[in-house]
């Protein structure tokens, strides 16, 4: 399941996601994106932080036969799931 958020290309590096320019320095990737070429907008962050609000449970909520599924969001919008 694909998941995915507002985003738009990188206004730092116009979507190439790093700077050959600065190559020695992180590798030339860009900081605002990630390397990703896309950063949420606002209405696609506000989204995010409501999904991760919705899919939070607390430890003592948990019951037997659960599955905990680790969720996290990459900073191009995609959703990351760890079993």
């Amino acid at each position: 399941m694909k998941i995915e958020f507002d985003k738009v290309t990188c206004s730092r590096c116009n979507g190439a996601g790093r700077f050959n320019a600065y190559s020695h320095v992180y590798g030339g990737v860009c900081f605002r994106c990630g390397g990703a070429g896309a950063t949420l907008t606002k209405k696609g962050a506000a989204a995010k932080d409501i999904y991760r609000q919705a899919m939070t449970i607390t430890a003592d909520a948990l019951e037997p036969g659960m599955v905990v599924i680790e969720t996290d969001v990459s900073p191009d919008g995609e959703m990351i799931l760890t079993r």
